[in-house]
């Protein structure tokens, strides 16, 4: 299992967590605007997934039918938002990329 933390203080993006299934918190001081992507292909085009504003949103689960890259996009930007991305299950080792 991976976990990513961290803030965002502007617009931008979280690292990238390669899973099929992960839980996200989202923890926000005021009004941004935070969406859950994947990429398929190798990181080259992200679809956005869910899209959360203004609430601490718990419990975000994201699944799906294979592994694809998955990260946060912070869009729009007044207050900073917490977040916490935890994979589900542990990444074979010919998927994992060293930090």
């Amino acid at each position: 299992m991976r976990t990513i933390t961290g803030t965002f203080t502007t617009t931008g993006a979280s690292a990238v967590v390669k899973t099929d299934k992960a839980s996200i918190s989202l923890v926000f001081a005021g009004v941004a605007t935070v969406q859950v992507q994947r990429s398929l292909d190798g990181e080259v085009t992200w679809d956005t997934v869910g899209e959360y504003t203004e609430d601490d949103a718990t419990g975000i689960e994201y699944d799906a039918a294979e592994t694809a890259s998955v990260r946060l996009n912070c869009s729009a930007h007044t207050a900073d938002v917490s977040y916490v991305i935890r994979s589900a299950k542990p990444i074979p080792i010919r998927d994992r990329t060293l930090s």
